[in-house]
């Protein structure tokens, strides 16, 4: 009976692009969260390196599924970051890491569907699965550089008498922002790898920040205290809220 290869050289095929892939991603997110101090990415590398060593379970099954559901979930997520960022031509950091993880997260999900077709045969893929990686690798980056070269939207500001907050390092700075009652304005500007919202409940305030993006809301407010949060999952727990004091 066949036994999945571990971890390591006996990797072939299909297999071996997700472990490449995956072990690719953990590097840019592991890079990207120590020189930005981002600990969500720093917090998606470990769980992308469980998911390698998963792999070592049994059939790698386990392994296989978890990092197809990561890979997905970083695709949804820096997929519009990586096409917003190179539409507005920003720094080359932030339009290259997030580009890198939707490439090579494409190419990592390819692997890990074509292994759990293939679960009885983890030599499968030996032939086709490098070609595959590096066309996904490839496509992504050459989309993303068409976007680049045939877009250039006109540059971000903070429109004039608004609030400004950042989100940085999964937190809002600053945490408490002063007005005055009647009409506001609140800019946010997205300086993590993921994004985020400023979601005021009590006002129906719910605006989504994309990486790298600044984006502003107009709402009505009556003096009072009201509460604002980040609204995707987790991060409020991680410390996403702070308070609006309206005069």
């Amino acid at each position: 009976m066949r036994t999945a290869p571990r971890i390591g050289s006996g990797l072939v095929g299909w297999r071996r692009l997700t472990v490449v892939a995956a072990l690719a991603n953990a590097v840019v997110l592991f890079g990207y969260g120590l020189t930005r101090g981002d600990r969500e990415a720093l917090g998606f590398a470990v769980v992308m390196l469980v998911g390698v060593g998963l792999l070592r379970i049994g059939s790698g099954m386990l392994g296989l599924l978890v990092l197809a559901a990561l890979f997905v979930n970083i695709q949804f997520w820096m997929f519009p970051a990586a096409n917003g960022n190179a539409t507005y031509r920003v720094g080359l950091a932030d339009l290259l890491v997030p580009a890198s993880l939707v490439a090579f997260s494409l190419a990592g999900f390819i692997g890990a569907v074509a292994g759990l077709v293939h679960l009885r045969d983890p030599a499968a893929g030996r032939g086709a699965a490098a070609p595959t990686g590096i066309l996904a690798v490839v496509f992504i980056f050459t989309s993303l550089g068409l976007v680049w070269a045939m877009t250039d939207a006109e540059t971000e500001v903070v429109p004039e008498g608004a609030l400004e907050v950042e989100t940085t390092n999964v937190a809002f700075v600053p945490d408490s922002l002063r007005g005055t009652g009647g009409e506001l304005t609140v800019a946010v500007r997205n300086r993590d790898l993921f994004w985020h919202t400023f979601t005021i409940d009590a006002l129906g305030v719910d605006l989504t920040a994309p990486v790298g993006r600044l984006r502003s809301v107009t709402f009505e407010a009556q003096p009072g205290t009201y509460s604002y949060y980040c609204r995707i999952p987790g991060h409020a727990t991680l410390g996403m809220r702070g308070t609006i004091t309206v005069r």
